[in-house]
């Protein structure tokens, strides 16, 4: 549960798609990270979740989100991060 506290610490999850997560920004997300939780003792991969974030906040958080996350993780696990493009079409 440590994972998800630091998520709740940091982002603001509630506008999903609509906004970039992470708190005070009204921007546009153009990256999506999936967030996978990796237990090493039995090598399964369970899903946790995605964040939202604009290319400003990716560009400056992408780095410590993982780092920070892993950090609250117990002994045995980690949050593995895959990083997809939106791809909004706006013409």
């Amino acid at each position: 549960m440590e994972v998800f506290t630091h998520i709740a610490q940091g982002f603001d999850v509630s506008a999903l798609k609509s906004k970039c997560n992470v708190k005070g920004c009204a921007e546009k997300p153009e990256k999506e990270l999936v967030l996978k939780e990796f237990d090493v003792f039995r090598d399964k991969k369970k899903p946790i979740g995605s964040l939202f974030l604009c290319t400003k906040h990716f560009g400056e958080k992408a780095e410590g989100i993982l780092s920070g996350i892993n950090s609250a993780c117990p002994p045995g696990k980690a949050v593995t991060m895959r990083v997809l493009e939106l791809g909004y079409i706006t013409f």
